[in-house]
């Protein structure tokens, strides 16, 4: 979901042949601003500061019904840890 966002955000900037990591760094996930990640996670958005942390919250999530995809969550949402 992050890396189609950031490539989609990426090739509104540069041609497809012009597209490398730089471009889609830059012109990608730079530009990332709280992507809605449909409760996965809280909004996504990369930062210029050394951690470049995307997600700034989550929640752990339980398997239910692994055959159907379904999980549900198992806690509130917290702080995403710096590791």
């Amino acid at each position: 979901m992050v890396s189609v966002e950031a490539l989609r955000l990426a090739l509104e900037k540069v041609s497809f042949e012009k597209l490398d990591g730089t471009a889609i760094k830059e012109q990608g996930l730079d530009r990332l601003e709280w992507l809605d990640t449909k409760g996965l996670s809280g909004g996504v958005s990369y930062t210029d500061d050394p951690w470049h942390i995307g997600v700034q919250k989550t929640r752990i999530f339980k398997t239910v019904d692994a055959k159907a995809g379904k999980a549900v969550p198992i806690t509130d949402w917290f702080d995403t840890p710096r590791v």
